[in-house]
């Protein structure tokens, strides 16, 4: 069967082969040329290759096909400079003048038979570029292209030759000579990262360790999984901790390697190569005196010369055998090894470590068990590393000896993060992210290769997603080696799989396996996939256990076998739907239905459109206007965008009619306003081409939404009343409704509740005269909105009450979510912090999911907001930053506002001072407009708030509204009054502090109404605390204390702390318990402004009282503040004229 591949093509040709055909019989010429090619041939099979064909005087090589190698590329370069060496060497020996030239290029082909000879072969441009490269190498030399030199050069060594114009394609092609091999085979490069997710494993391996060295008995530890997973990483991490079990303990490393190396005995070579500090390049001589002073050291005299000649052939040097010398067989040299190693033993523990152990001779194998039967009663731990396939041909030999395979499996998820947070930079998008962990199935080395393929992306790659020809070629080698690995039918079952998506049921599964390949045995197929950790199979479902396995199988498909399987399955559930089709059978017939269309088109451009692309336009177009109902923007849009590409035919205009309003739409709830104005130009022509009076309701129902989310409410409304008139002519009902409630919410969303509420209540009605739960639903969720946007909480709570019982009926969580949406806001004004912060945790993934923007940067902004309140600074900061990228993107100036505001009250408590105040110069920046971008006092109120909390609050703006403010009729809110009052006691106005701190009482006592929001004391931090220091600034005792006497529990950690400072500062007898209580509050937030507000007034207390450690007291104060970068003079202020007042206990 044909595939696509990743694979590494090598094309050699011979130099001199003309001249030579001139000079040399016939005969004699097919002879010599006959012996080069058996050895060039015989180096490409020593290194994995496939001659894929002799042409002439040249050799054309594969290396990933038929069967794949995580280093194939580093395999074909390996063969290439060895196969020059092999040539000069058959020269010499030949005499005659014949030397190479040879290309080497990696990339993407189709192999498989020929139709016409039948004789496998590969086809694309890598190809016919390694012949380009191969014929413009010098003779001796090896060219490569760009993918091949990044797959390699780690472990080869190049030398660029600049850029290389290749006949027949755009542009030039990068190019390098290989010049040697820097490690040898196997060896791959590894990034220095924590180890996580392996704490258990870590502490098995050292308390076996220590078993082996206390009783004296040898341990046997064998570290299987799939390539990648951290059996090396989890080695390096435990060998230093088992060296030091024992300071004695010596330890010797080998590898197996898969190829290029003739001595079987290699992983023992390099075990002894340790032991006797042999470099490889060491002569003969050399070797021999280094082996015999080793072995000299522990064992007696008159065995030293016969094991060390033993180890010497073990090494691999051709030592000639003495007169009398035993059998120079295999056992003869594993037995001089065991004697070498069990006298050391008898002065020393020994670690021996084999890395790769599946690509290990069974010489080895055998010796490794006789090494642990043999010696079992020494302090001997063996560690191995290996893949599962290992245990197809091995199982440890049990005896007296300890024994233990441990099978490493994948990370988990928050292991996964812990690893991802060590290599990313923390300003890498969270969508990034969540892309990573999810490819990666929780194999560190893809995730590494992922997150390096990041490379200097910023926030802007948000949605970046990396196809998969992006990826590295050794990242999708080694994937592919994997399936190779697999059976013919694991690998068919697996395909299957792969068409179908990432996950799905056996079912599926079984109905493919027949229909398509005509078998009935997959069940124990997926069992098999599930034990070799490919899939992972619970029950009766399946999921793969990579994005990146699933994505490597699907690629190797065909486009033809691709759209064979996807009709195959799209037509099938087609004919299988009966009734009422529900969402999930909607979406899989449309990615079915879409992918063989789009495929078709790829395949044959200029094909008669047939039934398979009509379903796919009906089928993508349905599922697309149901992820827009569900507000799913993303999904929406993209399958929107399937649609109209499916949908440009002329016969398909009443279509792109309907998708181009419903991008629109769904454009416009994501404020890609730009976007949604073409979709209503194009809607709007088509709408008159075929005279569509709903087509026209339609295109004015987006222009309405347009018009308004652009700030003009008045133009925005005019058109939503056309739409609603025309809705009603046709009598589309519903979309009447829906019509009515969209101009609710356009005025809504910007600022406008007075104007919201009508036009949704009348929503409310026409629903209900249509008994449309679903809309009427919608329609109480934004009349909660407006209730608690004006102050009316138990009316809000109330209708999401209702709004929620009847999305629950309907099974609507997108309706679910917006409610709790809002609820986490009414929660968070209520001072219930932690319901709110785990509400909009919850709801935030969930607007993630469904691609929603701006209800993600919604539920950013409480979530941080209750994390400022709950003494999380730098994480509502973090929050806070995300919120504005977000908003920022949306052009939603209203929301940007809050979430930069929060951002410097934020990162101010978190002593980020200087950031902070650059924060709210930004704030000032933006320009006004209507809506709630006409929000002075909430600006205000942040930049008032940040300057009190680090006590520097001169700001000329500051001064003149704190002036206004003492006017009784002045409007102003909770947190306005008390950043407000603290601001006039700290510059000195004592009196206009008590005066203001008398409106906050009277604000708690009257009901809210005229839009102003009543509120909690805990939603704005300071509504005890600046009540009780203007009355401890002006000697208010009788006020001071029903303030503290009232302190309730949602007051936040700052209040509580501030309203103790504020009880210490009287100066009563028992002061000091007030501000260690204070100090505890504080204790455990990282507001570092709190904690030095609190340490400004203990030291400031201190020195009033005459205490003893005042001074000490004051350095640990200032010291604070210094490493803060501010000089909270505002704070002495009112801290001195406090301590002025004569104290309660005098």
């Amino acid at each position: 069967m044909d595939e696509r591949r990743v694979v590494s093509v090598v094309f050699a040709d011979l130099v001199g082969f003309t001249t030579l055909s001139e000079h040399l019989d016939p005969e004699r010429l097919k002879g010599i040329v006959d012996r080069a090619f058996e050895r060039l041939v015989q180096d490409v099979h020593d290194f994995g290759g496939r001659v894929d064909k002799i042409v002439g005087d040249a050799i054309v090589a594969l290396f990933g096909a038929p069967v794949a190698h995580e280093d194939d590329a580093e395999r074909a370069v390996r063969a290439a400079l060895r196969m020059h060496e092999t040539l000069a060497e058959y020269a010499v020996e030949a005499d005659v003048e014949i030397r190479m030239r040879i290309g080497v290029n990696t990339g993407e082909v189709l192999v498989g038979a020929l139709r016409a000879g039948g004789d496998y072969t590969a086809m694309g441009d890598v190809v016919n570029t390694a012949s380009r490269l191969e014929t413009s190498a010098n003779p001796g030399e090896v060219l490569v292209g760009h993918a091949t030199y990044q797959a390699t050069r780690d472990v080869i060594g190049y030398e660029s030759r600049g850029s290389l114009i290749v006949r027949g394609r755009e542009g030039a092609v990068e190019v390098w000579a290989a010049t040697e091999a820097l490690q040898p085979p196997g060896y791959r490069p590894r990034r220095i990262a924590p180890i996580v997710g392996r704490d258990s494993e870590v502490a098995l391996v050292r308390h076996l360790t220590e078993l082996s060295m206390r009783n004296r008995r040898a341990q046997s530890l064998v570290i299987l999984g799939e390539a990648g997973v951290g059996k090396t990483r989890l080695v390096d991490e435990v060998f230093p901790i088992m060296l030091g079990v024992d300071p004695r303990t010596v330890s010797y490393s080998g590898r197996c390697v898969a190829y290029g190396e003739s001595n079987p005995w290699w992983p023992i070579a390099e075990v002894l190569r340790e032991a006797c500090s042999i470099e490889l390049s060491e002569s003969l001589d050399s070797a021999r005196d280094k082996c015999r002073a080793t072995v000299a050291e522990v064992m007696q005299a008159d065995a030293v010369d016969d094991v060390t000649g033993r180890l010497l052939r073990l090494l691999g040097y051709d030592e000639p055998a003495r007169p009398g010398d035993p059998s120079r067989g295999r056992t003869d040299l594993a037995s001089g090894f065991l004697a070498f190693l069990e006298a050391t033993l008898r002065q020393r523990p020994v670690l021996i470590r084999l890395a790769d152990l599946h690509w290990a001779d069974q010489i080895v194998i055998d010796l490794v068990d006789e090494m642990m039967i043999r010696l079992a009663r020494r302090p001997l731990v063996f560690v191995a590393t290996g893949r599962r396939a290992l245990s197809d041909r091995w199982a440890p030999a049990t005896g007296r000896h300890n024994t233990l395979v441990l099978n490493l499996g994948p990370l988990q998820r928050v292991a996964s993060e812990q690893l991802l947070d060590s290599i990313l930079d923390e300003s890498t998008p969270q969508s990034v992210r969540d892309m990573v962990l999810d490819r990666s199935g929780g194999n560190p080395l893809y995730l590494e290769e992922l997150a390096t393929l990041m490379g200097g992306r910023t926030d802007a790659a948000a949605a970046w997603h990396p196809k998969l020809e992006e990826l590295p070629d050794t990242l999708r080698g080694l994937i592919a080696a994997r399936i190779d690995d697999l059976t013919a039918d694991e690998q068919g079952v697996l395909a299957d799989a792969s068409v179908w998506g990432a996950e799905g049921p056996v079912s599926v599964l079984r109905e493919l396996g027949e229909t398509m390949r005509g078998r009935r045995d997959t069940d124990q197929h997926v069992a098999a996939l599930s034990l070799k950790d490919v899939l992972v199979a619970d029950g009766e479902t399946w999921r793969f256990r990579s994005d990146l396995l699933r994505e490597v199988t699907y690629s190797r498909l065909t486009k033809n076998e691709r759209l064979r399987r996807h009709r195959g399955i799209a037509t099938y559930l087609d004919h299988a739907a009966s009734g009422t089709v529900d969402r999930t059978l909607v979406e899989t017939l449309a990615r079915h239905y879409g992918e063989a269309a789009r495929l078709a088109l790829e395949l044959d451009p200029a094909r008669p459109l047939d039934e398979t692309h009509d379903r796919a336009v009906h089928w993508v177009g349905e599922a697309a206007r149901i992820a827009a109902k569900r507000e799913s923007w993303s999904v929406a849009e993209r399958l929107f965008d399937s649609a109209l590409e499916l949908a440009e035919h002329a016969r398909y205009d009443r279509d792109r009619l309907g998708l181009l309003t419903g991008r629109g739409m769904v454009r416009s709830h994501n404020w890609n306003l730009p976007g949604a104005t073409a979709d209503a130009e194009g809607a709007a022509a088509l709408a008159e081409v075929l005279d569509d009076d709903h087509g026209r309701a339609l295109v004015d129902l987006l222009w309405g939404m347009i018009l308004s989310r652009s700030g003009d409410l008045a133009a925005g409304n005019e058109r939503f009343d056309r739409a609603i008139e025309r809705f009603g002519d046709v009598e589309e009902f519903a979309e009447r409704a829906e019509a009515l409630r969209l101009k609710g919410m356009a005025a809504l969303v910007m600022g406008d509740a007075a104007a919201a509420e009508a036009p949704i209540e009348a929503a409310a009605e026409a629903f209900d005269s249509i008994a449309d739960r679903r809309g009427r639903a919608w329609a109480m969720q934004n009349l909660a909105w407006i209730a608690f946007v004006t102050g009316r909480i138990s009316l809000a709570e109330q209708r999401l009450t209702q709004a929620s019982e009847a999305f629950q009926a309907l099974g609507d969580q997108s309706g679910l979510s917006w409610c709790d949406g809002l609820l986490a806001f009414v929660r968070y004004h209520q001072g219930h912090f932690e319901e709110a912060n785990e509400l909009g945790r919850d709801i935030f993934e969930s607007a993630k999911r469904r691609g929603d923007r701006w209800a993600q940067a919604m539920m950013l902004v409480v979530v941080g907001a209750t994390e400022m309140w709950m003494g999380h600074a730098t994480a509502a900061a973090k929050r806070a930053s995300h919120a504005v990228q977000l908003f920022e993107r949306m052009n939603d100036d209203s929301w940007l506002k809050q979430a930069i505001s929060l951002e410097a009250r934020s990162l101010a408590a978190s002593g980020r001072v200087d950031l902070s105040l650059e924060r709210l110069a930004l704030l000032r920046s933006i320009v006004d407009v209507d809506g709630w971008r006409r929000q002075p006092l909430m600006i205000t109120s942040a930049a008032m708030a940040t300057r009190v909390l680090i006590g520097v609050p001169q700001e000329p703006e500051i001064d003149e509204l704190v002036e206004n403010l003492a006017d009784p009729t002045a409007r102003a809110s909770h947190e306005l009054l008390t950043a407000a009052t603290l601001a006039a006691a700290q510059r000195g106005r004592f009196a206009l502090a008590a005066t203001l701190a008398g409106r906050i009482g009277q604000l708690d006592e009257a009901p809210a109404d005229g839009g102003v929001s009543a509120g909690s004391v805990a939603s704005n931090g300071f509504g005890y605390s600046a009540q009780a220091l203007a009355a401890v600034a002006v000697g208010d005792t009788a006020v001071l204390r029903a303030v503290a006497a009232d302190l309730e529990a949602p007051a936040t950690y700052i209040d509580r702390a501030l309203v103790r400072v504020a009880v210490a500062l009287s100066r009563d007898h028992d002061w000091y318990e007030h501000i260690t209580a204070a100090e505890q509050a504080v204790h455990g937030t990282d507001d570092v402004c709190a904690q030095g507000i609190v340490a400004l007034a203990k030291a400031m207390i201190a020195e009033s009282v005459g205490h003893p450690d005042a001074i000490r007291w004051a350095v640990v104060a200032s010291d604070l503040w210094s490493s803060i970068g501010v000089d909270p003079d505002g704070w002495r202020v009112l801290f001195r004229a406090a301590c002025a007042v004569p104290s309660l206990s005098r």
